[in-house]
């Protein structure tokens, strides 16, 4: 009893009226909000809850209790009351019920993680790469993935344009296309681009094939180029000589564009995918340890 008869906790008791009022709409608000376990909203709400309480007892309801106005007109008060409890519930309420906004925290559970890969045994045994036509005759004849009636679409660039052919063939399928792939690991669509010194003469050989013998082959209605992202903006501003190699890979694109576009075929551009700024960042693994889906983004070059 001498527990229960001490000043905080008779404070308690007095505010705790306000903190069963005010804990239901923090139930209600905090999911909309933040995705959180049972337990961390629970103690989220006691605490807020408790704030709260103590805000609007000193502000709101000690003073009204006390106040001599509104013991001279009861009835007015208790109307006004009732006013206000309704108008805040008709307009509040539907706010946070009806919000279609995502929590700014979303909870990692156990149904959504990820089970924990092996990366790197996946690209050693190419586990999911789609095979490539061997396009080694030198007349290009082997390029073709796909044969109809329709328009003859070619895809070129590097693996990244690889990791594309299963979407392209389905299409392809549908639309009735003839689909051909000129994609050569390493190797940027954009002619004349510098690579790795031990591939340079390997992606120059592909690079003239496309140019001289499957282009003129096929004759595609319509050239997707596929390829990683080419410029880092940041390394290359701190580059002195960024304003030349910038004006030099911008020349070498406008000149393979304007190669293809020549005989007014369209040339489609797919955006490369985005690289993260943090070398370190693996996105395989960090849905396997992360408690919330936030700490799995990060920003992109």
């Amino acid at each position: 009893m001498r527990v229960l008869g001490n000043r905080p906790i008779r404070y308690l008791g007095r505010i705790s009226y306000g903190t069963y009022l005010w804990h239901w709409p923090l139930l209600v608000f905090i999911p909309t909000y933040y995705e959180l376990g049972s337990f961390p909203q629970f103690i989220m709400s006691a605490i807020a809850g408790t704030i709260l309480a103590a805000i609007s007892f000193h502000l709101i309801e000690h003073r009204i209790r006390l106040s001599d106005k509104f013991r001279q007109i009861p009835l007015a008060a208790i109307i006004i009351g009732c006013i206000s409890a309704l108008a805040t519930g008709l307009l509040v309420s539907p706010l946070l019920l009806e919000s279609n906004s995502k929590p700014l925290l979303r909870r990692l559970d156990s149904v959504t993680r990820a089970t924990p890969i092996d990366l790197t045994s996946i690209l050693q045994t190419n586990i999911g790469r789609p095979d490539l036509p061997s396009c080694s005759s030198p007349n290009g004849s082997d390029c073709a993935v796909a044969v109809g009636d329709g328009e003859t679409v070619l895809l070129i660039g590097d693996s990244h344009a690889r990791m594309y052919l299963p979407a392209f063939r389905k299409i392809a399928d549908g639309r009735n296309w003839t689909l051909v792939i000129a994609a050569e690991p390493g190797c940027s669509w954009i002619q004349g681009e510098p690579t790795r010194a031990e591939w340079q003469q390997r992606c120059d050989d592909h690079q003239k094939k496309t140019s001289a013998v499957i282009i003129p082959r096929y004759e595609p209605d319509i050239i997707v180029a596929i390829g990683r992202r080419r410029v880092n903006s940041e390394e290359w501003e701190s580059d002195p000589e960024f304003a030349e190699r910038a004006n030099s890979l911008e020349h070498r694109i406008r000149r393979t564009l304007d190669s293809w576009s020549a005989e007014g075929r369209s040339i489609v551009m797919v955006e490369p995918k985005p690289e993260f700024k943090d070398k370190e960042f693996r996105p395989f693994d960090c849905p396997t340890s992360a408690d919330f889906v936030e700490q799995c983004t990060r920003p992109s070059q």
